[in-house]
């Protein structure tokens, strides 16, 4: 090709319409967190229709969490406090960094890989995955833009995503 039909070629690639994200490096920590009042529900990794289910409501500050056949059919239930102003720190130990970077560290949670990922309840595109070193919280977790967590890791035990809303 000559530079005269590569320069236009170039230019015309540059300048088409904004398509928005191409891939979870153009998207920020905060789209991975659920929002205000969003609710998720998780079966355990072995078996995930087969319960008793992990609940997650969210708060302002905090995840309530209850543990059964069904969210209201359940006494088990605690507060686990979050922050999503860096990142994203559940009960004090960051699970999502900020910076949404293959191999991007923060305060022991580091990104391990980034793509589509499939759980029990389907496959999402722009997943990102990490590995959390302490508390907890330690173990494997996976984000989806919008939804949050689709897989996750709380007392050793891990849960895969089956319901959201």
């Amino acid at each position: 090709m000559t530079l005269r039909v590569l320069i236009p070629l170039l230019l015309a690639v540059g300048c088409g319409p904004d398509t928005g994200p191409v891939g979870p490096g153009s998207l920020d920590a905060v789209d991975y967190i659920p929002l205000d009042k969003d609710f998720l529900q998780y079966g355990p990794a072995a078996d995930p229709s087969g319960g008793p289910f992990l609940m997650i409501e969210v708060g302002t500050s905090s995840w309530e969490l209850r543990y059964g056949s069904s969210w209201t059919e359940t006494t088990d239930q605690e507060q686990l406090g979050y922050t999503g102003d860096d990142g994203l720190a559940l009960d004090g130990s960051v699970v999502l960094p900020a910076e949404i970077a293959q191999d991007a560290e923060q305060d022991g949670a580091t990104v391990v890989a980034m793509g589509e990922a499939k759980v029990y309840y389907g496959t999402f595109d722009q997943c990102v995955q990490t590995f959390v070193s302490g508390g907890r919280v330690a173990g494997d977790w996976m984000f989806a833009p919008v939804v949050g967590p689709i897989s996750l890791t709380l007392d050793g035990e891990e849960w895969e995503l089956v319901y959201y809303e």
